[in-house]
């Protein structure tokens, strides 16, 4: 055997040596990549659980709000309906009534505001307040909270009724 030919086994015995080491950092570097993307995985679904918790929880705090709002109108009317047009106080009762309103439309609004803002399940708003929505809105007794249009404190209101209508159309 001569001197080229040793040389040329002891390279080609290196070549497969390196061949062999390329190969096991090729599948440890391919089961890293395995568990990593089960990790990846794993936190997008912790990622997913922790968005449906903050979405059921801001649904829960615009039912309560609107509830809270709603029982507020209940009362400021009751008390309004309890005292003459002609007494020296009626004037802050009117008042008190109409604050009581625009709270539970700011309600409504900020409600809308989340829904366009995809901050919650769109459909099941949709369902729940759809309804409701189209009620007020075109409620005769709140018209002046929506007109004119372009000017309404309300615009999430409106924005989410005319999507809604427009749509059914």
């Amino acid at each position: 055997m001569t001197n080229n030919e040793i040389l040329t086994l002891l390279v080609s015995g290196a070549a497969l040596l390196v061949s062999g080491y390329s190969a096991i950092q090729y599948r440890l570097a391919n089961e890293n990549a395995k568990k990593a993307l089960i990790k990846a995985d794993e936190a997008h679904s912790t990622q997913k659980a922790a968005l449906s918790l903050q979405e059921a929880a801001l649904e829960s705090q615009i039912t309560s709000s609107i509830a809270t709002a709603a029982g507020m109108v209940q009362q400021a009317a009751l008390a309004l309906s309890n005292i003459a047009e002609s007494a020296h106080n009626y004037g802050i009762f009117k008042k008190n009534y109409t604050t009581a309103q625009e709270v539970w439309l700011n309600a409504h609004d900020q409600a809308c505001m989340s829904y366009r803002e995809d901050k919650l399940n769109k459909g099941t708003f949709k369902k729940t307040y759809q309804v409701p929505i189209r009620s007020i809105v075109e409620s005769e007794d709140l018209e002046h909270f929506f007109n004119p249009a372009d000017s309404s404190k309300y615009q999430s209101i409106l924005t989410v009724y005319r999507e809604w209508e427009t749509s059914q159309r």
